[in-house]
């Protein structure tokens, strides 16, 4: 009976989803937000697994995903990630988090997306010197668990964007929240990302991507080796919903090996694929190197590497 709940609760989940994706073919709204590199994924794993990780966030990358799932960790984490977005654009991402007596856990974090110097033109069409971009989000984020089997998190960061002379900047809030079912191998999640200020590029002022997420996680074992699987649907204040799915396979915690889609990319069909692998060893602690492969259509390929530390 348990295992039959567990199957009907997930394929209630996915048809809901299915349907909800369906249903939002288009958004008047497209294009209206500024500061988009906040809705960029991070992280190696999260990232295979299609972006599908809101009900999971079980490492220190919940920061990012779901800030309630500081919760989950035992010990103190440190994350660094290298992302080549496309072409001479790259993702930079450092995070750490760990237990505050009285408090929770709290972590902190700083993500920059950067480009090589590009070349600058007057409106006649003629060179003028090079300029450069960039855009960070500096956040920090705090969670504890409840005696209801809930976790709750909430996070606050600093987003600025630059480009040639001109800068913005804004403060955005994300409060996020796990529920780790009766079910037991089930837990559900949802956040609500970039609430706060509109951010101003000198007179002209633009919303931050708000951006709702709900997801479920299935977790097992297969031979006494981890698996998850993980759903979330994605609903932004600029586009249209959609849906994302995501799996993980981790053979005597060694070696994992993850793929996931993401029905948000509008590059192809495929681009909405993404495939991973994750390579664990302990030593004094525990390290894991996670990388993600994910095409990008006419805009090329996006690779992803990050490395975990986990101090025990």
């Amino acid at each position: 009976m348990k295992k039959t709940a567990i199957i009907q609760t997930i394929l209630f989940l996915l048809f809901a989803a299915l349907r909800i994706s369906d249903c939002s073919a288009s958004n008047g709204n497209t294009g209206t937000s500024s500061a988009q590199f906040l809705k960029l994924g991070l992280g190696g794993r999260a990232l295979a697994m299609g972006g599908a990780f809101v009900g999971l966030a079980d490492d220190v990358t919940a920061i990012f995903w779901n800030p309630a799932g500081l919760a989950s960790l035992d010990h103190p984490e440190l994350c660094y990630m290298h992302r080549s977005v496309f072409q001479d654009v790259s993702f930079e991402y450092a995070a750490y988090a760990q237990t505050v007596g009285g408090i929770g856990i709290m972590g902190g974090s700083i993500a920059c997306l950067h480009m090589d110097p590009l070349t600058g033109r007057d409106e006649s069409g003629e060179l003028t010197s090079g300029f450069t971009s960039n855009d960070i989000a500096v956040a920090v984020g705090c969670a504890l668990e409840t005696q209801s089997n809930i976790l709750l998190g909430a996070s606050i960061k600093y987003v600025d964007e630059r480009i040639e002379a001109y800068d913005a900047h804004a403060l955005a809030f994300d409060i996020g929240w796990l529920y780790r079912t009766p079910l037991g191998k089930l837990q559900l999640g949802g956040t609500i990302q970039n609430l706060g200020q509109d951010i101003k590029f000198v007179s002209e002022s633009y919303e931050l991507p708000r951006l709702l997420k709900l997801g479920a996680a299935y977790s097992d074992s297969l031979g006494g080796s981890p698996i998850n699987a993980v759903l979330d649907i994605f609903i932004p204040s600029d586009n249209k919903k959609s849906l994302r799915l995501g799996a993980e396979y981790v053979h005597r915690n060694l070696i994992a090996a993850r793929m996931g889609y993401n029905g948000s990319s509008d590059l192809g069909s495929s681009s909405r694929l993404s495939f991973g692998i994750g390579l664990m060893v302990t030593m004094i602690y525990s390290y894991r190197l996670d990388y993600c492969y994910l095409p990008q259509g006419a805009l090329g390929e996006s690779h992803t590497i990050s490395l975990l530390v986990h101090f025990q």
